[in-house]
This record gives structure tokens, sequence and C-alpha cells, in this order.
């Protein structure tokens, strides 16, 4: 399992669109720049991050 990430920055690389993802607004929007695409924010980030955790704990609780 994965942290999620709240900014998607999507850019087209050789006729393909490229995904690169990222939790600081700073690197999401200087990807944005060097490589001419288009940021998009999780609005929904919060909620996914909640079940993240919520997730991993009960993993952990699981495990001992």
């Amino acid at each position: 399992m994965e942290l999620p990430k709240q900014y998607t920055v999507i850019y087209n690389k050789n006729g393909k669109n490229c995904y690169s993802f990222t939790n600081s607004e700073d690197t999401a929007f200087k990807w944005s720049i060097k490589l001419n695409g288009v940021i998009y924010i999780d609005t929904r980030y919060k909620a996914k991050l909640r079940l993240y955790w919520y997730l991993w704990r009960k993993k952990d609780l699981k495990t001992n």
C-alpha cells in the first residue's frame, strides 16, 4: 500500500500522456513548468489519507 498523493502533473511525452505524482505543491508547479503540463489537485485527498491510515493501523494490529 502506498501513501496517496495530492498533486498530479499530466504532460505529453512522445505522443503519450505521462503522469507524475507528488505531495509538494512547489514540486508540482516546477514539473508543470518544466514539462509543459497541467496540475490536477485531488479533492478527495484527505479522505484517501484517512482511509490509508485506517487500513495501515488495522494491518498493524493484526500483525501484533
